[in-house]
């Protein structure tokens, strides 16, 4: 990890790192406001797919893992790491969080 991880609560509410957690905050919700209306969480499988996607996006941005290039490497290393029964929901659902990403920036390379 090339930085130190901060803490929204022992930030100064000044701070760029808050300013840009907020907003990263806010560009998750409108995914997952985009997901719902998707009806992408009618099941507690479906939950468990999309909390497992964001686990391995965290690693990579706390640098536990190789970077995750493109929406297909996400893809992989999830089916590579998870027995999951339907892979094709898993795709999906890495596409639009891989489309999120993009706009925020990677979390590897934030700012971009």
């Amino acid at each position: 990890m090339d930085r130190p991880l901060i803490s929204i609560f022992e930030t100064e509410e000044t701070s760029a790192e808050i300013h840009q957690s907020m907003r990263d905050i806010a560009y998750l919700s409108g995914v997952l406001s985009d997901l719902g209306s998707q009806n992408a969480f009618q099941t507690p499988a479906e939950i468990l797919r999309f909390l497992r996607i964001i686990q391995l996006i965290n690693e990579e941005a706390l640098g536990l893992d190789e970077p995750i290039e493109n929406s297909d490497t996400l893809f992989y290393r999830y089916r590579n790491r998870y027995k999951d029964p339907n892979p094709q929901a898993v795709n999906v659902l890495s596409r639009l969080l891989m489309c999120w990403l993009n706009i925020i920036g990677s979390p590897s390379n934030p700012g971009n």
